[in-house]
């Protein structure tokens, strides 16, 4: 194309253009009016319209940008240049010696800028490098510290090694393994980790350092990372309100806590929160600007708490610095799992830490709220037994978090889980603590009642129990604040003794020993803070019992524990039976109904454990009862009024002896007691403790005599072997499968089949085994395989029926309540507050416990049963009661429940009219005792009238 014609071509299109352009101004000119007339009409405004550039307007604006940027390229050389004043630069391009002269210096001023930008370049990839490798190494120490967590117990994970000292070849050898180790925990944690249930990974899994430390480096005012935006954006995702673009602010306190945020108050997110916006929610880029604004607020708190408690300004913090810091911010740190993290962080293991390491350990500590990865689980497990399902989600409603964390920590610390359960939920969000999450009843941000709100899951679960323990903490350090008489900050053995007593326990020296042992690591015979604080866990751990003690039940009741780590009822009078004491079902009843903090009728491990301390501290009762009637009888009158119970040289006479041990009840001879007084007694006479050892001597001997007769006490035996004599006439000792069915049949075993006598052999195979087992000599058990049996073992052969019986009687007494409609754990429940209030009200009215062995079942007096289903549902009258109490004659009238038809013609007849009450009190005999099955049939014959909104009361 010719010149003019591109020329005119060019001066046409932009004159076009400039046409085009006008008459795009008038209308968006005339476009903005019609939006502000059809504002005000309520209409739709018009779209804007966008001007389009032709292909020569484009390329004439990017080959200007470009000689732009030449130029300015060139003016920065020249500026280069034009540092050199000696020069003359005109004269660089003259072909003199000047000349040559000046070029080289200009050559030369040019090259040592290039290296001066090289070296800065080279400089920064370096700084770069080595950011990168202390992330690496940073969130390598992280899983480490996760890793150091995985049990209580555990070994620390980097330790010092000897054979690094020699050898510069075996120090890298010595590291290469450390490193290999260091995989194999992490790897192992990891795969452990792989098998937890989706809310228990969540809080195990290791935090995520390089975003957190890249977060707590950067200014977060001036935006966030990419890697941070998409994890917020994640979090925004899972968070926000279902069917909604938003967050409310009730989640963010979960939200930065997901994000790792270690730093979280419920006053700053308020104050935050009212700056970003005035509604209650918050959209995702309306998230970023709070958390901006949190982020920085997080970095301020934090490097101020590390530099406060940097007194010496050295950048670090040692041991004793970062346990004084976590304690600033709200958190007394167990000293084995800050020590292990320390150990883990520490990598030159210098004993201290820098900031970067503090982070690193803040994070781990702050991801489990300081808890091993093996208590994690535990709590899971105790969450689970009493959560409900809300909206697929397990939470624990709350008023079960009582009950949950009495569980969890024991019934040594009920009266501190009722005391938080009840403390309202604002003041632990007002509390300035990392560890202090909101509470299950929390108001919304914005001062309204949170719907839903009565509920925790399972991390808010795991932030109570950490308050819990704060609180246990507390009340122990007041405990040693209180005994420490001598203000010396040490507590000696009496001290801690009397501690113990206070918290109703009995401890002897041998309990006092143990602790010792396990906490007094300088063995000066006192402990201090620290040390109380560990012996406290470790008493509380083992429930009074010491080491051996502990790991003795351990085993006995890992040999009866069921898939779910749990032992029946049965199980468990099995279990008393086999170490030789004499007990009944009914009295098993009330001990296991008193310990069964869950309701389900079976004992885990610390149930199990604080069963055998009731019963242990019911044995030291008494030999503490006959230790004082026996001084009483000893001393004159005014010397025993003026006696110090707690007085340790306070003792008995050896020759005094035979008083106590009958009062006992402990069998014994003159040759034997002296023998042990002898051993036992110190300066010809016994302290409790002294006298405690002598009667457990006893009682083992005695136990163990009664082990062999199948836990039967003497009469029992005498009576039993009355009953074999009268058939073995022969005087053999022996009975054959001929004589067996005459002494079996009173007991309700006939042999009518081929399966009876089947049953029988499995019986007397049974027996034997047992008899065994518990010392029975081998020509005492006879030969197996054969109906021949003799006396010992015919003794366990009426232990194992009548257990059949028991268990038979126990398991028809809840199967009425399935007929009835009741659930599995409504049934499990309604058991143990039924045997629990038949201990209790045993209690108050110190009844005595029938021991004829045959009725295995508890009855309530009626007056108890009243006092039972006030407790149940409060809201009952007393009106409603007496009409409970009534009903009581025609419920218990009624045939055994079989089938749901009996069901409903029991609901029939406890409709009748009233005017037949009358007539039915005169027929019907007045009911004085209420067993179980009466109680469960009251109670559905309650729900089915609704009595006092008996429905809404079984919901929870």
């Amino acid at each position: 194309m010719p010149s003019g014609a591109r020329d005119l071509s060019s001066t046409t299109g932009s004159t076009a253009w400039r046409s085009f352009a006008d008459l795009a101004n008038d209308s968006r000119a005339s476009s903005k009016s019609s939006r502000m007339r059809t504002k005000s009409k309520g209409l739709p405004s018009l779209p804007p319209i966008v001007p389009v550039h032709s292909f020569d307007q484009i390329l004439h604006s990017a080959q200007q940008r470009a000689a732009r940027r030449r130029a300015r390229e060139r003016k920065e050389k020249d500026n280069d240049l034009m540092q050199l004043p000696f020069l003359d630069l005109s004269l660089a391009h003259r072909h003199t010696i000047k000349g040559y002269r000046t070029f080289l210096a200009v050559v030369e001023h040019v090259h040592g800028k290039e290296e001066e930008r090289s070296e800065a370049r080279r400089r920064k990839a370096e700084e770069e490098q080595k950011k990168a490798e202390e992330i690496a190494r940073m969130t390598r120490l992280t899983l480490l510290a996760t890793s150091a967590l995985t049990e209580k117990n555990e070994e620390d994970v980097l330790t010092s090694s000897a054979i690094s000292k020699h050898v510069v070849k075996d120090r890298i050898m010595t590291q290469e393994q450390k490193r290999k180790q260091e995989d194999e925990t992490i790897k192992a944690a990891e795969i452990e980790r792989e098998k937890d249930p989706e809310e228990v990974a969540e809080i195990l899994k290791p935090p995520d350092f390089p975003a957190i430390i890249d977060r707590l480096n950067s200014d977060p005012i001036s935006g966030f990372s990419d890697r941070e935006l998409e994890r917020i954006e994640e979090q925004f995702q899972v968070y926000k309100t279902p069917g909604q673009s938003d967050v409310h602010a009730d989640r963010l306190y979960e939200l930065l806590a997901s994000l790792g945020y270690t730093t979280i108050e419920e006053e700053m997110i308020r104050k935050i929160m009212s700056e970003v916006t005035r509604y209650s929610s918050l959209d995702l880029s309306e998230l970023i600007s709070f958390l901006a604004r949190y982020a920085h607020f997080e970095q301020a708190t934090i490097r101020k708490s590390f530099h406060e408690f940097d007194t010496d300004e050295s950048g670090e913090l040692s041991t004793g610095e970062v346990q004084a810091v976590l304690k600033a911010m709200g958190c007394s740190p167990f000293k084995g799992t800050l020590q292990r993290l320390i150990d883990a962080v520490d990598d030159d293991s210098s004993g201290t830490l820098d900031f970067n390491e503090f982070i690193s350990l803040l994070l781990v500590y702050r991801q489990t709220d300081g808890f091993s990865h093996k208590e994690i689980r535990q709590m899971y497990r105790t969450f689970c037994r009493f959560a409900v399902v809300d909206n697929n989600v397990k939470k624990v409603p709350q008023y079960r978090l009582t009950t949950a964390l009495i569980f969890e920590f024991g019934a040594q610390a009920a009266d501190l889980a009722r005391q938080l359960a009840k403390q309202d939920g604002r003041s632990m969000r007002r509390a300035k603590s990392l560890w202090m999450m909101a509470s299950s009843r929390r108001t919304s941000l914005n001062g309204t009642e949170k719907s839903g709100s009565g509920s925790l899951t399972f991390r808010q679960f795991v932030t109570w129990s950490r308050r819990m323990k704060e609180g246990e903490i507390n009340e122990y350090v007041r405990q040693f604040q209180r005994f420490d008489q001598s203000q010396d900050g040490v507590l000696d053995r009496s001290e801690v003794k009397q501690v113990l007593k206070k918290m109703g326990y009995m401890p002897l020296r041998s309990n006092i020993q143990d602790l010792f042992q396990a906490v007094d690591a300088d063995g000066d015979g006192t402990v201090n803070l620290e040390e109380y604080l560990e012996m406290m866990d470790y008493f509380k751990r083992w429930d009074g019992f010491t080491g051996a003690e502990a790991a003795e039940l351990s085993a006995v009741f890992k040999r009866h524990a069921n898939m779910d780590g749990e032992i029946s009822t049965m199980q468990i009078m099995d279990i008393l039976r086999a170490s030789g004491r004499s007990t009944s079902l009914r009295k098993i009843q009330q001990l296991v109904a008193k310990v069964d903090v869950d309701e389900t009728h079976s004992l885990d491990f610390k149930e199990f454990l604080r069963l055998m301390r009731l019963l242990r501290e019911e044995e030291l009762g008494q030999a503490r009862q006959a230790f004082m009637l026996t001084l009483k009888d000893i001393l004159p009158k005014e010397d025993f009024v003026a006696l110090d119970p707690d007085d340790e040289n306070v003792a008995i006479p050896r020759e005094r002896l035979q008083l106590p041990v009958r009062l006992l009840e402990l069998q014994t001879d003159m040759v034997e007691l002296q023998g042990l007084a002898d051993r036992y007694a110190i300066d010809a006479a016994l302290d409790f403790d002294s006298f405690v050892n002598l009667v457990d001597h006893l009682r083992r001997n005695r136990q163990a005599r009664k082990k062999k007769q199948a836990s039967f006490e003497d009469s029992e035996v005498t009576s039993l072997q009355s009953k074999f004599s009268f058939v073995d006439r022969d005087g053999s000792g022996e009975i054959d499968r001929d004589e067996i069915p005459r002494l079996l049949k009173p007991m309700g075993m006939e042999l009518k089949s081929k399966d009876d006598q089947r049953r029988l052999m499995a019986l007397i195979a049974d027996a034997r085994r047992w008899a065994a087992e518990c010392g029975v000599p081998q020509e005492e058990c006879g030969k197996h395989g054969t109906a021949i049996v003799r006396f010992p073992v015919f003794l366990f052969m009426c232990r194992l029926l009548q257990r059949e019986k028991e268990a038979k009687a126990l398991a028809e007494e809840e199967e009425e309540a399935r007929i009835l409609g009741f659930a599995e754990v409504q049934v499990k429940k309604l058991h143990s507050k039924f045997c629990f209030w038949v201990a209790r009200m045993q209690e108050e009215t110190e009844a005595s416990e029938s021991q004829d062995g045959q009725d295995f079942n508890l009855t309530l007096s009626v007056d108890g049963f009243g006092k039972l289903c006030e407790h149940i549902n409060p809201r009952l009258s007393s009106e409603e009661i007496q009409d409970i109490t009534a009903a009581l004659p025609k419920l218990h009238d009624f045939p055994t429940i079989r089938t749901e038809a009996h069901v409903e013609e029991l609901m029939k007849v406890a409709e009748e009219e009233e005017e037949t009450e009358a007539v039915e009190e005169e027929l019907l005999p007045e009911v004085q005792q209420v067993s179980f099955p009466l109680f469960v049939r009251s109670m559905k014959w309650m729900l089915e009238r609704n009595l006092g909104q008996m429905q809404d009361a079984f919901k929870l």
